[in-house]
């Protein structure tokens, strides 16, 4: 093996990684970011699949997961971003449901898989039911237990959101330069690292 040149991005020990393509030569061209294709296809997408293969609660999770990211690439890690990125972008109107709740609803999924926080147990927020249904089928109704609202409309209040935010940069260019440092550190399961092993490591 003495004198055996290697690639600079490959480990004598191990293998090499190919490289990763770059998010922002695929998904930026002469007239724009499309923003919302970069964010289907690393997070919408496993969304989509979970909920066809009937994994509703995991495709849930991953949704608010979502909101986290994108709520984080616009504003930071800072306090209230969940809220004021759903605030901004997103409507809930048709859900019949507040951002607060939502929230609560997304500590609760995402940390304990039930649908309690802290705020619902003390009563100072009311609990969030979510259900299967089709898009046009009434996405509200609420009882003592709290109000139910339909997956796929929330879905929807997403993913409009996701197309005005990514119009936003349109006419907020200050925020490209940031909003692309932070993607950078994005990790992607379409934009992953592969390791091959070759028989010249022995």
């Amino acid at each position: 093996m003495t004198g055996q040149k290697f690639p600079p991005n490959c480990d004598p020990n191990f293998g090499f990684f190919e490289i990763q393509c770059d998010w922002l030569i695929k998904y930026m061209d002469d007239k724009a970011l499309h923003l919302d294709n970069l964010i289907d296809d690393d997070f919408i997408d496993a969304i989509r699949l979970l909920y066809k293969s009937e994994h509703y609660v995991s495709a849930m999770k991953l949704l608010m997961i979502c909101i986290d990211t994108i709520s984080y690439l616009e504003y930071g890690d800072n306090n209230g971003s969940f809220k004021k990125w759903i605030n901004t972008y997103s409507d809930l109107k048709r859900l019949k449901i507040t951002t607060s709740e939502l929230w609560e609803f997304r500590n609760s999924i995402l940390h304990m898989t039930n649908l309690d926080s802290r705020k619902v147990i003390a009563n100072k927020e009311k609990r969030l039911f979510f259900y299967v249904a089709h898009p046009k089928t009434p996405s509200f109704r609420e009882d003592e237990e709290g109000k139910y609202f339909n997956f796929l409309d929330l879905l929807t209040s997403i993913t409009n959101g996701i197309q005005k935010w990514g119009e936003s940069f349109n006419t907020e260019r200050e925020k490209f330069e940031c909003f692309v440092t932070r993607y950078d550190r994005i990790i992607s399961d379409k934009r992953m690292a592969h390791i091959k092993f070759k028989e010249i490591i022995k």
